[in-house]
C-alpha cells in the first residue's frame, strides 16, 4: 500500500506466475512477478471446420448456411494465464464465442499436454459458474485451440479498478450484491473441489460478471488434479496462500485463501497484503501476514462479512474454513441475516442483527403489544399448560453422507447427492422422506434454480397418511409450490385447485431459506422470513410425510430440516366424525356428525359438524345432498364458505348466468381469504373448460368468465396465467 493509502497499480501486483518466481528480491514487485503469458499471436488466428453451406454442396445437398469458413475472428478479448482469447463467430449457429489460442515457440510436449489438460479440466466442471468448453482442436496453421461461451460483461477486477471509497462500482455497490458474487463463486469452487480439482489462481480478474447476472469462475489454466503426484505450482501473489508462496503442496484450503482474499479486497478496495519493497512483500505472504482491517473499515463494514473474509485468511490451513461449501454456508446464513461461525456474537448483537431484520415491524406495532402483552399475562397460567417450540429438528438433512438413501426413497425423477446439498436430474424429480409426522409440523429448507437451469420448481409436497402414494396425482396430496409452471408464479394446490396464490418468483442463483408450516388447520409458506402463501383447511391436518419436489434438472436443495411439536390437545367433540372422514368411511362419519349437531344445536360446533356432513357427502358423491347441508349455513358464520361451495353447485348444474352473478357479489362482499379462494375457483373453472374440446358452448363460457375477471378483480395474479391461456385459445 503507497503511503497516500491507494493501492498500488493492478499490473504490479496481479499477474499469474509460475513456482520459479515466487522469488525475494529487493525489486519492484511488478518486474519481480512476471506474467506467465506468451506473445500475442502476429495477425489473426484461424479456427478450423468449413461452413455448414459448403459441406451441404460436397455432399449434394442443397445449401443452407455459410459457404466460406465455420469460424470468423473479430477481436482480442486478452491475455490469459498461458494463451491469448478471441472473440469469435460461429457462423453456423450463429452465436459469439470465444476462443483460447496457445502460441508458443516451439510447442513442446509439455506445454500442449497442459493446455490441453487445461482445457479437459475446464469441460468436465459441468456447473452454472462455470464456463462450458465446447471444443478443442488445432488449425490448418497449427495453432492449438479451444472454444467457450463468451460472456458480455467484466471481471470483478475491473470492477475493482473503477471503484473508490466514495463510489464504488454499480456490481459491488452494494453488499448484498458482494455476497452474491462469492456465493456463486464459492458454489463453483465447492463443485470443482468435490471432482478433485484446484484452482490455485482465485483472484478478482479471474472472476467474470456478466451484464445479466451470470457469475463465473474462469481462466484454470494453473489448475491441477488433487491426485496429481507432481503438480506445478502457480498464483497471483497477493492472493496466493502462504503455503503456496512457501512453495509447499497446495491444496483446497489454498483456493479458500485465495478466495478469502479476493473477497478482503473487494470490501476494503486494497488487498489483504502490500509492501512497496518486494523482499518484505514476500517475507509477509509467506508468513501470512495481512493488513489488518483499519478502524475505518471496521466502521463501515458489517462486522459478520469482514469475519468470513478473516477467517478465510488464516495463515494456518487449519484455522480456514475446511470446505468450500462452509464458507458458502456462512455466507448464506450472513445473507438470511443470521448468525456466522466466523464471528461469535454477544446478546447485543443478536439483538441488533434481529432488529434491523425487523425494525419496520417493531415501532408500527409497539402499542398493539403493549395491549396483547397485557392480555397475554391474564392468559398466561391456561397457556402455559400448552406452550410447545419448535425445538430441535427431528430431521437435519444435508446429504452429504452415504446413508441418505436408507432416510430417503426416490419416488420419481432421479436426485445427485454432492458436498453442496442434493440436486435434481431428471424432469419431475419426488424424494420421499421416510419418516412419517405427526402433529404441527414445520419444513425448513434452503434452496436454488441453478444458473442456467430451465426454470421450474424448489418445492416441496404434504403428503397425508389417508393418500396411498402411488403417482404425484393422487388425491390429497398439498402441493406447496416455489417457482411453479416454469417459475411462473409460486401457489399451493390440491387436487388440481389452487388454495393460495404468490407472485414471488426466485431468481436463478440465489440461496432462498423456505419454510412451509403445518399448524392445526392452517398452511403457511414463508420465503426467507417472509409469508407469501396461507391456506386454512376446513379440516385439521393430520399425520403424512414430506417429499422434496424438484422440476427439471438444476434445482439444488442444500439443507432440509424438518420440525415437529406436540401441543397438549383439547378433542373436539367433531374428532371421531373427522377420523372416519379423513378415511374415507363417510357414512360412519356422517351419522357421528348428525349426533354432534343433535347435542349441540344452535352452535359454532353443530355448524362445523353440518359443514363436514356436506364434504362426507360430496365426497361420497351425493352432491345434491351435499349442498342441500351447506345451504342451512346461509347467514351464520360458516356464511362465505357456504356461497362459495354453492358456486360449485349452480356451475354443475350448468347455471352459469347465476353462478357468475354470485361469484362476482361474493368476490366484491368476501373477506381477503374468501376473495383469493374465489379468483382461485374462477381458475379451477378456467382449466377445466380449457381441457375440454373447444366446442361453441365452452367457448361462449370462457369467454363469460373473461369477462368477469375483466370486470371484478382483473388484478388478481392467481387469474393471469390462465386468463392469457383462455384467450389464446378462443382468439
Amino acid at each position: 500500500m503507497s503511503d497516500d493509502g491507494v493501492p498500488p497499480p493492478r499490473e504490479q501486483f496481479n499477474r499469474t506466475v509460475p513456482a520459479a518466481e515466487f522469488l525475494s528480491r529487493a525489486a519492484d514487485l511488478g518486474s519481480t512477478c512476471r506474467v506467465r503469458e506468451d506473445p500475442v499471436i502476429a495477425g489473426q488466428p484461424e479456427l478450423s471446420g468449413q461452413g455448414l453451406g459448403r459441406r451441404l454442396s460436397e455432399q449434394g445437398l442443397p445449401s443452407v448456411g455459410p459457404t466460406g469458413a465455420r469460424f470468423v475472428v473479430e477481436s482480442l478479448l486478452g491475455v490469459g494465464a498461458n494463451g491469448q482469447v478471441y472473440a469469435v463467430i460461429d457462423q453456423n449457429l450463429d452465436r459469439p464465442l470465444a476462443a483460447k489460442f496457445l502460441k508458443k515457440d516451439p510447442l513442446d510436449l509439455e506445454t500442449i499436454e497442459h493446455f490441453v489438460d487445461e482445457a479437459r479440466i475446464t469441460a468436465s466442471l459441468q456447473h452454472p459458474n462455470v464456463l462450458p468448453v465446447y471444443e478443442l482442436d488445432i488449425s490448418s496453421r497449427g495453432e492449438i485451440y479451444f472454444t467457450m461461451k463468451r460472456i458480455d460483461g467484466a471481471s470483478l477486477g475491473d470492477a475493482l479498478t473503477t471503484s473508490t471509497a466514495e463510489v464504488r462500482s454499480r456490481a459491488i455497490a452494494q453488499m448484498n450484491d458482494v455476497v452474491a458474487i462469492f456465493i456463486s463463486v464459492a458454489q463453483a469452487l465447492s463443485y470443482a473441489h468435490h471432482r478433485g480439482i484446484i484452482h490455485q489462481d482465485i483472484k478478482p480478474d479471474n472472476i467474470m460478471l456478466g451484464d445479466f447476472g451470470e457469475v463465473l469462475l474462469v481462466d484454470w489454466g494453473s489448475a491441477i488434479r488433487v491426485d496429481d503426484p507432481h503438480p506445478k505450482l502457480y498464483g497471483t501473489p497477493l492472493y496466493m496462500s502462504p503455503e503456496q508462496a512457501r512453495l509447499e503442496r497446495s491444496d483446497t484450503r489454498s483456493d479458500i485463501y485465495a478466495l478469502g482474499a479476493s473477497l478482503f479486497h473487494t470490501l476494503t478496495l486494497r488487498p489483504p497484503t502490500w509492501s512497496d519493497d518486494a523482499e518484505e512483500f514476500w517475507k509477509r505472504k509467506r508468513s501470512g501476514g495481512i493488513d489488518a482491517p483499519t478502524a475505518a473499515d471496521r466502521q463501515r463494514l458489517p462486522p459478520a462479512l469482514l469475519a468470513i473474509a478473516l477467517k478465510a485468511l488464516a495463515p494456518d490451513p487449519a484455522g480456514r474454513y475446511q470446505t468450500a461449501a462452509d464458507f458458502r454456508q456462512d455466507l448464506q446464513q450472513y445473507q438470511a441475516g443470521l448468525a456466522v461461525s466466523a464471528l461469535r456474537d454477544n446478546w447485543l448483537a443478536r439483538f441488533r442483527r434481529w432488529h434491523r431484520r425487523h425494525a419496520k415491524r417493531v415501532w408500527t406495532t409497539a402499542a398493539a403489544a403493549a395491549v396483547i402483552l397485557t392480555l397475554g399475562l391474564l392468559l398466561y397460567g391456561e397457556r402455559l399448560k400448552e406452550v410447545a417450540t419448535w425445538g430441535q429438528p427431528l430431521v437435519d438433512e444435508t446429504f452429504t453422507d452415504g446413508r441418505w438413501k436408507d432416510r430417503w426413497e426416490t419416488a420419481t425423477g432421479e436426485w445427485a447427492a454432492g458436498d453442496s446439498g442434493i440436486h435434481t436430474k431428471g424432469s419431475e424429480n419426488i424424494l420421499l422422506c421416510k419418516t412419517r409426522l405427526s402433529g404441527d409440523i414445520a419444513v425448513q429448507y434452503d434452496a436454488e434454480m441453478a444458473i442456467g437451469a430451465r426454470p421450474g420448481d424448489i418445492s416441496v409436497l404434504w403428503i397425508p397418511d389417508a393418500t396411498m402414494f402411488r403417482t404425484n396425482r393422487e388425491y390429497g396430496v398439498h402441493y406447496c409450490q416455489i417457482g411453479a409452471r416454469d417459475n411462473t408464479f409460486s401457489a399451493i394446490l390440491s387436487d388440481h385447485q389452487y388454495l393460495a396464490y404468490s407472485d414471488f418468483r426466485p431468481r436463478p442463483g440465489v440461496v432462498y431459506r423456505i419454510r412451509l408450516e403445518i399448524v392445526d388447520n392452517q398452511m403457511t409458506m414463508s420465503v426467507d422470513g417472509r409469508q407469501i402463501c396461507r391456506f386454512i383447511n376446513q379440516m385439521p391436518f393430520t399425520g403424512g410425510r414430506v417429499a422434496l419436489y424438484g422440476y427439471f434438472p438444476g434445482k439444488i436443495y442444500h439443507r432440509v430440516r424438518i420440525y415437529t411439536r406436540r401441543m397438549a390437545q383439547k378433542l373436539p367433540a367433531t374428532a371421531i366424525g373427522d377420523a372416519y372422514l379423513r378415511d374415507g368411511q363417510y357414512a360412519k362419519g356422517i351419522t357421528e356428525y348428525r349426533q354432534v349437531e343433535d347435542s349441540y344445536p344452535g352452535t359454532a360446533l353443530a355448524r362445523q359438524a353440518t359443514f363436514r356432513e356436506g364434504l362426507c357427502r360430496y365426497r361420497s358423491g351425493d352432491h345434491a345432498a351435499a349442498f342441500a347441508r351447506w345451504q342451512t349455513l346461509r347467514g351464520t358464520d360458516l356464511d362465505e364458505v357456504a356461497r362459495l361451495h354453492d358456486l360449485d353447485r349452480l356451475n354443475e348444474q350448468g347455471d352459469h348466468a347465476h353462478m357468475l352473478a354470485d361469484m362476482a357479489q361474493l368476490y366484491r362482499s368476501g373477506s381477503e381469504e374468501i376473495r383469493t379462494r374465489v379468483a382461485l375457483l374462477w381458475s379451477t373453472y378456467v382449466q377445466n373448460l380449457l381441457n375440454e374440446i373447444l366446442r361453441p358452448e365452452v367457448i361462449a363460457q370462457l369467454t363469460e368468465l373473461l369477462r368477469l375477471r375483466d370486470d371484478i378483480f382483473p388484478d388478481e395474479g392467481a387469474t393471469s396465467m390462465l386468463a392469457a391461456s383462455a384467450l389464446i385459445r378462443i382468439d
